[in-house]
Order: C-alpha cells, then structure tokens, then sequence
C-alpha cells in the first residue's frame, strides 16, 4: 500500500458496502461498488484490458510522478532537487522539517507544481503564462504521454478545494520558510495545483501513462517522446519499491498504477477504498 494518499479523507455518511469499506467521493459515475478494472500497456504498445466500458477517474495524486517529470523538464535536476529531495519514502504525509524528502509527499507535490508557475530555467521548455494557457499546456502534456489529450473534471476541481486546509498549511508553511520561491502567489499556487489534481484520465489513458514511464520517457502508442530518458529514469528510481524495480502509486478515487521499468505500465481501478485511509485495497491487491 505504499505511495497512498488519503489527504482528502472521505464522508463519514458514506455508504459501507463491507465493514470498513465506502465508494470512493471519486469514484468515476460509470461504476458500481463490484467494480473492479485491469488495463496494461507493454512498452512495444501492445494493450489488454479486462473490461468492455471504460471509465474516467482523477488522477488526484497519482498525478505526482508527472508533475515532478515537467518539473524537471522546465528546470532540470540541480534546480529541482535544491528544493525537492530524492527518498524513496513511501509515506506521503511524510514529516516537512526542511525541504520535502522527495516530489510524491504532499509537500514535494505543492513545490513541484510551484516551479510549472516559476520562470523556466530553459526558454526551450518554459510554459505559457497566462493560467490557461498554462493549464492548457499540462493537459497537453498529460495527454502526449497517455497517447490521448486529458481534460480536467470542474466537479472534482471543486471538491478538492472544500477540502483543501491541509494543502492550504502546507503551501503557507513552504511559503514562509522560502521554499516556494516568493514571486509564486499561494492562493494561485493552490488553485493550479487543485486543477492538475482533477486531471481526469481513463483507465487505459493511466496504463499508457505508467507505461510511458516504463520506457524511458517515449510514449509507446505514439512513439513520441514525452520526457528525456535520464529524467524517466529520474522519476522512476524516486517512485521505485526497491530492489524489485516496479513502481505502484494509488489515490482516494481507486486507481492504483504500476510502473515495471522497460516492460509495461498498469492501471487498476476499484471505486471501493478504505474508509479510514482512502486505500483501494481490492485495486491493490488485483496489482499485486
């Protein structure tokens, strides 16, 4: 279960379907609680999937290891890593003395998605500048690493922003210690970072999207390069479980991705998660 990130919590009126079990508050509206999804993308773009129906979902969190790739693109390595560490901790309400420990905690997500709103360490890479022009160019991003453009889902933008106070702590408590850089406006900083939240991707977009990863940065449905091979690599050593070399990464809405570097991408999805910790745990065990 490592890498899950239950900072949204879910509603304590929600309904139970086992003990201890609820719908997620962002479960995609095409599933029910017996729903559970298997999609794989190989790195030769070779695709299974276990279902008929596709269903669409935020990438919440799971949407980390990207923000973190375009950090790295727009600003390369040494920038990047003067403010973000480079654990493999997998806790990601890990504890913020200094800089974050790497770019999957919280803080490491909010100062990551403050350096796509800093002045671009390469004219080459650097985004547009108006907000949204700047979201658009995310979503086109997002989109040329899954094979299909994203879009972003104003009701879960919304939701996100009714349960923002611990974001809201953290990017000030970043903010006040210097290491968001003080020409970024927090309030703006929050709202850019709940629209990447909201990104919504199919199940089967998710599976390209770890696969492209998995193949060193090169899409393998459109054969285009998305990110660099050194900062793939980058990116999948800090979300890496150790000595196996695969990746997972879950979020509250029930998608669990799994990244086996040079061999394939997974997405699985269970709209059902753990009252408690927002765990998909049926998802989790289905990857495992």
């Amino acid at each position: 279960s490592s890498g899950i990130n239950a900072e949204y919590g879910v509603p304590s009126n929600a309904q139970v379907h086992h003990e201890g079990l609820v719908l997620s508050p962002f479960a995609s509206t095409t599933t029910d609680s017996e729903t559970l999804l298997a999609s794989i993308c190989t790195v030769d773009g070779a695709h299974f999937q276990s279902y008929e129906k596709e269903s669409y979902l935020p990438l919440l969190n799971c949407c980390a290891p990207f923000i973190y790739g375009l950090a790295l693109k727009m600003h390369g390595k040494p920038h990047v890593h003067s403010l973000i560490g480079e654990s493999t901790t997998n806790d990601p309400e890990a504890m913020v003395t200094s800089n974050p420990p790497n770019a999957l905690t919280r803080a490491g997500m909010i100062v990551a998605t403050s350096l796509l709103l800093s002045e671009s360490k390469s004219t080459n890479n650097a985004p547009p500048l108006t907000p949204w022009e700047r979201i658009s160019w995310v979503l086109n991003e997002f989109g040329s690493m899954s094979g299909t453009r994203a879009s972003a889902n104003f009701s879960t933008y919304q939701l996100l922003k009714e349960r923002s106070t611990r974001d809201k702590a953290m990017a000030n408590w970043l903010g006040m210690n210097g290491i968001i850089n003080e020409s970024v406006n927090i309030e703006k900083l929050l709202d850019f970072y709940f629209q990447l939240n909201s990104v919504e991707v199919s199940v089967k977009q998710a599976s390209v999207m770890a696969a492209t990863l998995a193949n060193e940065g090169i899409c393998p449905v459109t054969s285009e390069k998305c990110i660099d091979s050194r900062l793939s690599l980058q990116i999948t050593n800090v979300i890496s479980l150790g000595s196996s070399g695969a990746s997972i990464r879950s979020n509250a809405s029930g998608l669990v991705l799994v990244v086996v570097p040079k061999v394939m991408g997974m997405a699985f999805y269970s709209p059902v998660v753990d009252s408690r910790t927002g765990i998909p745990n049926r998802a989790i065990e289905l990857a495992k």
